[in-house]
C-alpha cells in the first residue's frame, strides 16, 4: 500500500475558545483558547493539524482485575507541539486565521512556527510503527502523536471502539470489554470479566508499537 504524503498548509490558525478536541470513554484531549494550529493535508485534502500551545491529555489507563487495579490515570499537560490526524471537520469549527498579534503572543514569527510544525510532522512520518496505522485515518479513526521531550513520540489511536495509548513506560489497549496493559513489569489482560496478570520478564520482548 502506498503511504500518504503529508504536507503542511502555509497558514497558521488559532483557537477562538477553549474546547474538547477529542473525547471517547477512556480518553480526551482538551485545548486552550489561542492555541495555534497548522493544517496537515494530503494532496488538496485537509486531514489533520499540528498544534502549538497549551492543552491537556487524559487517559483512563486502568485495568480492573481480581488482584486489584493495575495501571494509572494519565493526566498530562500538553505544552510541546502535538499532531492529530482525523476529526478535522469538527475541529475546524473552532479555528480562525491567526493575526500578527496572535503570533506575537506565541513569541515566534510565522516561519518559526511553521518550521516547528514541520519538524514534528517529519518525525511522525519517519516512524515505521505509525505507518502501520495510517489506514485508521480513512476509516473514521483518529491518530495523535505527542512530543515527549526525549526526541520520541507518544501515540493515542482510536478506531471505532478500540483505543490504543503508547508512551515510553507503557502500552494500553481497550476494546469493548477487553483491556490490555503492558509495562516493563507486568502484562495485564481483562476479558469477559476474567483477568490474567503475568510478569513481563516471563514474556518475549516486543517493542511498543502504535497498533
Amino acid at each position: 500500500m502506498m503511504r500518504d504524503h503529508y504536507t503542511l498548509e502555509n497558514t497558521v490558525l488559532k483557537s477562538d475558545e477553549a474546547f474538547t478536541l477529542y473525547r471517547v470513554d477512556k480518553a480526551s484531549v482538551e485545548v486552550n483558547k489561542n492555541l495555534l494550529a497548522v493544517p496537515i493535508k494530503v494532496d488538496d485534502k485537509r486531514v489533520g493539524y499540528v498544534f502549538l500551545g497549551q492543552g491537556k491529555l487524559l487517559v483512563d489507563a486502568i485495568v480492573e482485575t481480581e488482584e486489584g487495579a493495575f495501571g494509572k490515570p494519565i493526566e498530562r499537560v500538553l505544552s510541546e507541539p502535538f499532531l492529530m490526524l482525523g476529526n478535522t471537520e469538527q475541529a475546524s469549527q473552532h479555528f480562525s486565521p491567526a493575526s500578527h498579534d496572535d503570533l506575537k503572543r506565541a513569541t515566534a514569527d510565522e516561519k518559526t512556527l511553521l518550521d516547528r510544525a514541520q519538524g514534528l510532522l517529519d518525525r511522525f512520518s519517519s516512524k515505521s510503527a505509525v505507518h502501520g496505522c495510517e489506514d485508521l485515518r480513512n476509516h473514521s479513526g483518529c491518530i495523535f502523536a505527542f512530543s515527549n521531550g526525549e526526541n520520541a513520540l507518544d501515540h493515542l489511536v482510536s478506531k471505532g471502539s478500540e483505543l490504543v495509548y503508547n508512551d515510553k513506560d507503557m502500552s494500553f489497549v481497550s476494546k469493548g470489554d477487553k483491556s490490555i496493559l503492558r509495562s516493563s513489569e507486568k502484562v495485564v489482560l481483562s476479558h469477559h470479566g476474567r483477568s490474567f496478570v503475568v510478569n513481563a520478564s516471563h514474556l518475549p520482548h516486543h517493542p511498543h508499537g502504535c497498533c
